[in-house]
């Protein structure tokens, strides 16, 4: 076919008889030819370098790993990571030797030959069910862009999904004009009993009408927005928990973090203690601790004692890891009913730092809104912050009014 034909824009043309438009000067050529006109198409196959893959031609090396063994080429394994240079130049006393054996994980061993393959071609598959071994061999050896692309694959393996909740609407009429209805949605402070909101059941009318400034007698309220966060199952529980512990690349921990504290979520709202109470102590202050751990408070006090009730060093009588733990729940986030239970719970009240935060909290809820400038003061920092989904696409709740002219609208 030939190549479509294109006048210069910044040609007056005077007609049919023109020179120009008859023999047009511009030509836009077909994709990917050259200068000269000629069509050409590109060509990819393996390198040769493919051809000597564990082959013992003009190899000058053999790497045993585990119970298998391979013949490599010096050059070839120096060119595409530093860490065989070292290993392979004259820096490493075995570097003359006829066989270096290398120390690897079971899972990293198991895989060794797809990462030596990778030297060879430049080319690799990157499964789920693979890329951790990888990415820890990549590391290891430096091999960056094998690893820069295995953090991508990690971190969409871990993803969390949040969607705002849509649950049934509720017809509320005490307050209204006649003739108006407005629907509330179930999570609102007023009316939530599910444990997923960040919101529990109340009588609270505090914490209501702060949640709710905007009801007039036109139809119109203001929702109190809870989310649903769906995280990605790919890898599992105890393989993230690995990951959070062993890992330093932020990218991935961050991730990791934040995928373990959805899946977590889930179980401490229904009581399953089981993996929360097997967390390390450091991991849990930072799940603890983490301003994006979107969970209602009073059942993170109740998982915080569950695990603190679990460590056999509780029964000794350690009083600052009870109070290290405690400190890190958000009191002022509580609700009345909340905080009378807690005030109640013997563990609560056997930690007096724990309870110096409770009575502050106490406080907070009654005085916030006439506080003086030093107690404003003091009511700031984490511990005074609800903690917030992390998450920049999500869907969002619709406020709606009935009213019984016109029927169903949105406000």
């Amino acid at each position: 076919m030939p190549p479509k034909l294109k006048v210069l824009k910044t040609h007056q043309c005077d007609g049919l008889a023109c020179e120009v438009c008859r023999n047009p000067r511009v030509v836009i050529r077909p994709f990917l030819s050259d200068m000269s006109g000629c069509s050409r198409s590109n060509f990819s196959t393996l390198p040769p370098t493919a051809a000597l893959y564990n082959k013992p031609t003009l190899s000058d090396t053999t790497l045993k790993v585990g119970d298998e063994s391979f013949y490599v080429h010096r050059l070839i394994l120096s060119a595409g990571s530093e860490v065989f240079a070292r290993m392979l130049g004259t820096e490493w006393k075995e570097c003359g030797e006829p066989e270096l054996e290398l120390n690897e994980e079971p899972d990293c061993a198991a895989i060794f030959d797809r990462f030596l393959y990778y030297f060879y071609t430049g080319t690799i598959t990157i499964t789920e069910s693979v890329v951790i071994p990888l990415f820890t061999l990549a590391d290891k050896y430096d091999v960056r862009p094998l690893y820069d692309e295995c953090v991508k694959v990690i971190e969409n393996g871990l993803k969390v999904y949040v969607m705002s909740r849509s649950p049934k609407p509720v017809i509320d009429v005490a307050t209204r004009p006649p003739g108006v209805f407005v629907v509330r949605p179930l999570d609102s402070p007023t009316t939530s009993t599910s444990s997923d909101s960040d919101y529990s059941e109340s009588d609270d009318m505090d914490t209501a009408s702060a949640a709710m400034p905007s009801q007039n007698t036109t139809g119109s309220t203001t929702v109190v927005k809870s989310f649903v966060m769906v995280a990605s199952e790919t890898f599992p529980l105890v393989l993230v928990i690995k990951i959070l512990t062993f890992c330093n690349n932020s990218r991935i921990t961050s991730a990791a973090l934040y995928n373990l504290e959805a899946r977590l979520k889930k179980q401490i709202q229904q009581e399953r203690y089981g993996v929360w109470n097997d967390l390390d102590r450091d991991l849990l202050l930072r799940m603890l601790a983490d301003g994006n751990f979107y969970c209602n408070e009073y059942t993170l006090f109740k998982a915080a004692k569950s695990w603190l009730e679990y460590q056999p060093e509780t029964h000794r009588g350690n009083a600052a890891m009870v109070a290290e733990v405690l400190s890190c729940v958000r009191y002022p986030m509580m609700d009345r009913k909340q905080l009378y239970a807690v005030e109640n719970d013997p563990l609560m009240q056997s930690c007096p730092a724990a309870t110096t935060l409770l009575q502050e909290a106490l406080r907070y809820k009654l005085f916030k809104d006439v506080g003086r400038s030093d107690d404003l003061a003091k009511w700031q920092g984490p511990q005074f912050e609800a903690r917030q989904v992390k998450c920049s696409d999500r869907t969002e709740p619709i406020n709606l009014c009935i009213n019984s002219k016109n029927g169903l609208h949105k406000t």
